[in-house]
């Protein structure tokens, strides 16, 4: 009886490999978040410094100076996203007004 399981097994196995090596290897590209342009937390308006929470919300990075701010970000989203949004236009008209060396 324990070889036929172990038999089976080894079956299951060969299988599933093959199945796995089938699908394409994910782009790591597409998998990454676009980046967090302000310098300071997104919600309290602190300063930012490297060990301070950092997560992915709708394919984007946040980042917030303590865990009490990823709760707050957490209650109203949307309202913090239009904040980054604002910020990444007025960059964009910052960095188009710049002649080009």
């Amino acid at each position: 009886m324990k070889s036929a399981s172990i038999v089976l097994l080894l079956a299951f196995s060969c299988v599933s490999a093959t199945f796995a090596a089938d699908k394409p290897a994910p782009d790591p590209k597409a998998a990454q978040p676009r980046p967090y342009v302000l310098k300071m937390c997104l919600v309290s308006d602190e300063k930012l410094d490297k060990g301070d929470p950092t997560f992915v919300y709708k394919g984007r990075e946040i980042r917030v100076c303590c865990e009490g701010c990823v709760k707050d970000f957490q209650k109203e989203p949307e309202k913090y996203l239009k904040l980054i949004e604002a910020e990444e236009k007025k960059l964009a008209a910052d960095k188009a007004k710049k002649p080009s060396k």
